[in-house]
């Protein structure tokens, strides 16, 4: 049941954070192109100017955003999980069953903890090589 939550919690998350990036608009091949991108995408990336398109870095802020986002969620279920393995380890009355149950989700939270902040270094690393590399 746990397993279920928490799986309708990470596809509304996501569906949050990737649902307002498309956009609602319609082009029927007829009219002004440049006045159908600049109503189209008023908050994008693109920016058209002379006839040219150019893309801003928005993008970046976006990617590091949602990294960060996501992250701080799995650091806080990775705190989450902490604080169960200690409530295990407090309330096993002496079982040696649940101290070796509550140790392991300490454990394993904790290294979960460290690969969630790993990552969200890397991705903030590459996207910015990138990005760095594409100006």
């Amino acid at each position: 049941m746990l397993k279920k939550i928490f799986l309708i919690f990470i596809l509304t998350l996501g569906f949050l954070l990737i649902a307002p990036t498309f956009s609602a608009c319609n082009y029927d091949g007829e009219g002004n192109i440049a006045s159908a991108i600049d109503n189209c995408l008023s908050d994008s990336d693109i920016v058209a100017s002379n006839g040219t398109f150019s893309v801003e870095n928005q993008f970046k802020t976006k990617i590091n955003t949602w990294t960060r986002a996501i992250a701080g969620i799995l650091a806080l279920l990775a705190v989450g999980s902490i604080v169960y393995g200690g409530l295990l380890m407090t309330l096993s009355a002496g079982e040696d069953e649940k101290i070796k149950k509550g140790k392991d989700v300490v454990k394993w939270s904790i290294i979960g903890f460290l690969w969630v902040i790993t990552a969200g270094w890397l991705i903030s690393l590459v996207v910015n090589f990138i990005f760095g590399v594409a100006s």
